[in-house]
């Protein structure tokens, strides 16, 4: 009686679905509009792909004109039960469908500008097929604030083939330029590998193990059955992992910038906003300070609110600061401003300094066109034409010295470090000299590694002449550091400090690596045998190659604990670093001169390595001045390079897990500045490049002598709906 029930409901079922089918196979396939039949003449070209698969309707509209296309992408229900679809901003809206007397009814929200200000509007359309099934006319409805109302006319469109909805050849289709279904899965689950087994913990931040599935099977649910273009499958993919709200694990864009000028003007944060910081003469100097209210009509507080859809942001402040990455490269511009249609000019909204609001279209900039104009400096900092870190005296008397450090991949011992650790590629060197030393390289690897300077060399004779002129403040400017290798944080603390502050500071933080076998692949100088003979001092059991590695906390454990000396634990922590390692051991520099205040400044773009740095000096009693660094104290990052083997998309992952802020281990906690340069304080330095350290200089009486930092507040930003500012390009030089 049970199997006969069964097969009843089993019957039933077919029934209820084969007309649906039916009807569902009369939408199906690829239908362009007819002009002539539709005749509103203002009307955009219109595609719309429809097909039927697992129960969904998947949708596809396409609308375009001379210079933009616009795409919108829905799986629908056929039960009428309310769902989703994510627009090309970014943004989550709701959608339904339901066929019924043989007509597919739609109902969706959509976000377009109305009257000059961005609305959501509420969609209906009625679509029928012809008797003969080759033409398909839409009743169109659209309302928003009370107002609004049906279109003049139905839009008739023809088919055009009654394949377009069916799953395509395992190839990538040559003429349409679209990978098939098939080969876009198998990449998503490629992708949901890697972050699986190289990041730490992608649950962590972004709602749970659940809730992070969820997404990933809607977004296996998002690929039409006729498959996607590689940049389609891009904008796909970004909110995925931004929902990570990691800013070390990010999609590399592609460099698609062919035929595309550059970016009229460019622009900086500070507190709250974004400033002109570049422009594209001199007689537009006037417009440096600016601050910005919108681009292309958008205001400045909804691209804030569009970033952690693109990236994982951590923080207000990250989220300022890749937002003015984005405004400065014409292909994440294009991202991030879908509206933007005039690629060959730019439309934006200022507030002068003065207080005036500019509106103006600027022409983007020819591929050769010259540097942009920047305020004057009135202070003469070291050049940094070939190198990341230098030092000067400020004045004759040697009381003021400063260290500028703007970047952390170009010193000896990091590269001394990597090839211990990995095999070191000629690329890589040849990139080091050419974009930062301004030189060629030697060929061979030693040579070319002895060649990049030295951080321990430098610090020698900085701290050698502070020492004999009796300096009494030292400023550390980190403001464009935006981090590469930290090793110099702790050969720093090293000479201001000593050998016993810096093993305190390195003790402090937790640091979790996630082995793998992307892991091994990418480093393949290190081994899971080589690792488990390293721990064997601190731990009874071996390690798999897919375990999680916590030998580093139990040494500094063993450390606190007094069971393993400062010698031994520095020589163990630095083995792989022989030219600091040496300094060490001989100890003859060690805490060999601290001035009476110690100063680092810093900005929204002390980030990653740079932040490393900052957080070692800070916690050692130095006085913190500027803005907040974007970077979250607790996270991720030291990323590995990977890439899907279809579509060729590239993606960086952090493989490392960090609490340096054990007391709120999952707060995104950021070091609050001391003194915070604010945009008013910005603007009577007229604008000038080094206003952080001109508010420095002005300070210095009032500084008190450097000390402990304990009694010193620190502040968490909310995390938003969290590499550097040249995100989104692809880069030579790997950076942790």
């Amino acid at each position: 009686m049970k199997e006969i029930k069964r097969y009843a409901i089993l019957l039933g079922l077919f029934w209820l679905v084969c007309p649906l089918v039916a009807q569902a196979t009369r939408f199906s396939g690829r239908w362009v509009m007819n002009r002539e039949k539709t005749q509103m003449a203002a009307m955009r070209d219109n595609t719309i792909e429809i097909s039927l698969a697992e129960g969904v309707i998947h949708y596809r509209h396409t609308v375009k004109d001379s210079q933009k296309e616009w795409v919108t992408q829905m799986a629908l229900s056929t039960d009428g039960k309310e769902g989703s679809y994510t627009n090309h901003q970014g943004i989550q809206l709701k959608c339904s469908a339901v066929f019924r007397d043989g007509k597919l009814y739609l109902a969706y929200q959509s976000r377009q500008r109305r009257s000059g200000k961005w609305v959501i509007l509420d969609m209906k359309e009625e679509l029928s097929v012809s008797a003969d099934g080759k033409t398909l006319s839409i009743v169109h409805e659209e309302y928003w604030d009370g107002r609004g109302g049906r279109w003049p006319r139905p839009m008739v469109l023809d088919k055009q083939t009654e394949d377009a909805g069916k799953v395509q050849d395992t190839k990538k289709s040559a003429d349409t330029g679209l990978y098939s279904k098939q080969q876009l899965i198998e990449d998503s689950r490629q992708l949901l590998s890697y972050l699986e087994n190289i990041h730490p913990d992608p649950y962590l931040y972004s709602g749970g193990k659940v809730a992070f599935h969820r997404r990933f099977q809607d977004m296996l649910q998002s690929i039409p059955p006729q498959g996607m273009a590689k940049d389609d499958f891009l904008r796909l993919l970004m909110p995925f992992v931004a929902a990570i709200r990691d800013g070390h694990t990010v999609l590399l864009r592609p460099r698609n910038d062919q035929g595309l000028g550059l970016m009229p003007l460019s622009f900086a944060s500070i507190g709250r906003c974004l400033f002109v910081d570049g422009v594209p003469s001199g007689k537009d100097k006037a417009l440096l300070g600016a601050r910005l209210l919108s681009v292309e009509g958008v205001p400045f507080a909804e691209m804030v609110e569009r970033m952690p859809n693109l990236l994982g942001i951590e923080n207000d402040t990250h989220c300022l600061m890749m937002l003015s990455a984005y405004l400065g490269l014409t292909p994440l511009l294009k991202e991030l401003l879908p509206e933007w249609q005039d690629s060959s000019n730019l439309r934006v909204q200022l507030e002068l300094a003065d207080g005036r609001a500019l509106d103006r279209s600027f022409a983007l900039r020819d591929k050769n066109a010259p540097l942009l104009v920047r305020a004057g400096s009135k202070l003469e900092v070291p050049s940094m034409e070939k190198t990341q870190f230098a030092y000067r005296f400020l004045a004759p008397d040697r009381k003021t010295a400063l260290l500028k450090i703007d970047g952390l991949s170009a010193y000896r011992e990091m590269w001394e470090s990597e090839g211990r650790s990995r095999d070191i590629t000629n690329k890589e060197l040849a990139a080091v000299y050419r974009q930062i030393l301004k030189r060629e390289a030697p060929t061979e690897t030693e040579a070319a590694i002895a060649g990049i300077p030295s951080a321990v060399e430098t610090f020698r004779r900085l701290f050698t002449e502070m020492k004999e002129a009796g300096t009494e403040s030292l400023i550390i400017d980190l403001s464009r550091n935006p981090g590469g290798n930290s090793l110099m944080a702790d050969i720093l603390t090293y000479f201001l400090y000593g050998t016993q502050k810096l093993a305190q500071i390195v003790t402090e933080e937790r640091n979790v690596g996630k082995y793998s076998p992307y892991y091994f692949k990418a480093i393949p100088g290190r081994s899971i045998d080589d690792i488990n003979r390293q721990n064997a001092q601190v731990q009874s059991y071996t390690l798999t190659e897919n375990d999680y590695d916590f030998a580093e906390n139990r040494f500094k454990e063993l450390f606190m604990a007094g069971k393993i000396d400062v010698a031994t634990g520095m020589a163990l922590k630095y083995a792989e670093t022989p030219t600091f390692l040496a300094e060490l051991q001989s100890g003859a520099y060690s805490g060999y001169y601290a001035p009476k205040k110690v100063i680092v400044t810093t900005s929204h773009e002390t980030y990653s390595s740079g932040f490393t740095m900052l957080r070692y000096l800070y916690k050692s009693g130095a006085t913190v001045v500027g803005s907040t660094s974007a970077q979250s104290g607790n996270g991720f990052g030291n990323s590995i390079m990977v890439t899907l083997k279809n579509t060729g998309l590239i993606m960086m992952i952090s493989k490392n897990a960090y609490v340096v802020f054990p007391e709120a281990p999952n707060e995104r906690k950021q070091i609050m500045p001391h003194h915070e340069l604010t945009y008013g304080k910005l603007k009577s330095y007229g604008f000038d490049p080094n206003a952080v350290i001109l508010f420095a200089l002005e300070l210095l009486p009032s500084i008190r002598t450097s000390g402990s930092s304990q009694d010193r507040p620190l502040a968490y930003e909310a995390i938003l709906n969290g590499d550097d500012k040249h995100f989104g390009v692809e880069v030579e030089i790997q950076q942790n």
